[in-house]
């Protein structure tokens, strides 16, 4: 599915139900991950379940984009994406001087 149709599809579901149970699936999805993360680590989810409950969390943030303004949400997902990078380059270059200092 391309993402214009995944979009489409999304369009559809909140057009079906409503925005407010789309976005209290969308609560409840993002509920599930935690717990699916939680027992991953204690060895208790597969890799599999955790896959299946990331799924449904993007399906319903890409609703949620729709619904709260999707150019609003991919401008703060690149600012977002900026902030991280920023972060990482500056992690590395903190690990370079604790190297050549010797810390």
């Amino acid at each position: 599915m391309t993402k214009e149709e995944a979009k489409q599809v999304c369009t559809d579901a909140v057009e079906a139900w409503g925005i407010e149970p789309q976005v209290n699936i969308a609560i409840e999805e993002a509920a599930e991950l935690t717990v699916a993360l939680e027992h991953f680590r204690r060895g208790r989810a597969t890799m599999k379940e955790v896959q299946t409950e990331i799924a449904d969390v993007l399906i319903c943030c890409l609703q949620l984009s729709l619904i709260f303004g999707e150019d609003g949400v991919d401008s703060e997902f690149q600012s977002k994406l900026e902030r991280l990078k920023g972060r990482i380059e500056r992690s590395k270059q903190n690990v370079s001087k604790k190297e050549y200092y010797g810390g």
